[in-house]
């Protein structure tokens, strides 16, 4: 079940997403100790669409206002090592294994450094921890906001808005520092009948993650942008995945996986109305709708592609940042998203 379920994960980040590797479809290595040896490349583009935001109270849909908004892209070199530690014979516990994960997530305004360990408990029950530690940078005039912060209360642009100021890379640090529990199901391992088996696998999956996000010189309360986004704060969010899936028969070629996942995100709680930001909402969930699709071509070759639909907070002025003041809820069409996985 675990080589099934280790294909549906979609680990949405910077606009695009990457899929965990399915251990039957990834080139790997062994040494004489059981322990195996991976690597991959990760190619990820997102395209936004335009939607403007509506300034009547309440829960509504924005209709798509134009063709482009923006585009986002990054390439991640990953390296992985997954080392056998079965606490027993029993058929719970015997393939216990933890991996242990190194990557470089580059884009044209970024880099960044990922490490994770993951330790596989269960075949249901997966265990998780890692950091990010990135710099960024502007280009010209085309791309602002590599990483960014607000000058302060006391300099305010001519719309009346606190203004963002790029940063010097280096000298200042993004930093990620998150923990995640997993649970996942395959409905075929309720099955003996092997024909039965292969085409009833309806998968199941759902974490929760924990992280703590920051950047190196912003003060609590201070807002920053970080890979050209904005309304971010020093201090603990969450994240959670819920997905439902079916893997295709294995007659079926190429197609591996279509499914329906559910993204949830926001604060912790509520830190950041003491600094006056209290008619923003600052403990709002974002909600994002993501079908996907999952195709595996060979051993080597993967794509990954996504749509998204998406919440987010309704201003009375028709602002969207964190200046506004909440009116209510308000969804709109996001993004498409591709990932193409080369796996050596």
């Amino acid at each position: 079940m675990k080589k099934t379920l280790s294909i549906i994960l979609c680990v949405l980040m910077c606009g695009a997403f990457v899929f965990a590797q399915d251990e039957e479809a990834t080139s790997s290595w062994k040494d004489v100790d059981g322990v195996t040896q991976s690597a991959w490349i990760s190619v990820d583009a997102a395209y936004y669409l335009a939607s403007a935001p509506i300034t009547t109270a309440g829960l509504m849909f924005a209709p798509i206002t134009g063709a482009y908004s923006g585009l986002e892209g990054r390439i991640t070199p990953w390296y992985e090592v997954k080392v056998p530690t079965p606490l027993g014979e029993n058929w719970l516990v015997k393939d216990d294994n933890l991996k242990v994960q190194i990557g470089l997530e580059i884009t044209p305004v970024s880099v960044m450094p990922k490490a994770a360990m993951i330790w596989e408990v269960l075949p249901f029950l997966v265990f998780s921890a890692g950091a990010d530690v990135g710099t960024g940078w502007d280009i010209g005039n085309i791309f602002v906001g590599g990483m960014a912060s607000t000058r302060g209360n006391d300099v305010l642009g001519s719309d009346g808005n606190h203004q963002y100021e790029s940063l010097i890379p280096f000298d200042d640090i993004y930093t990620n520092i998150w923990v995640k529990g997993l649970f996942q199901f395959d409905v075929a391992a309720l099955v003996s009948d092997k024909d039965t088996k292969d085409k009833l696998h309806i998968v199941v999956q759902a974490d929760y993650k924990l992280e703590y996000k920051s950047l190196s010189s912003a003060a609590d309360g201070q807002a920053w942008k970080w890979q050209l986004s904005g309304d971010n704060f020093n201090g603990w969010g969450y994240d959670s995945y819920l997905t439902l899936g079916y893997m295709m028969p294995k007659a079926v070629k190429a197609l591996r996986l279509v499914a329906v996942q559910t993204e949830l995100s926001g604060r912790l709680y509520d830190d950041l109305s003491a600094y006056g930001y209290a008619a923003w909402n600052p403990t709002f969930m974002t909600v994002g709708i993501n079908p996907t699709m999952f195709f595996q071509f060979d051993k080597h070759n993967s794509l990954g592609v996504q749509v998204r639909v998406k919440d987010r907070r309704s201003f009375a002025t028709g602002d969207t940042s964190y200046t506004g003041t909440y009116n209510g809820i308000e969804w709109y069409f996001d993004r498409v998203a591709l990932s193409y996985t080369y796996s050596f």
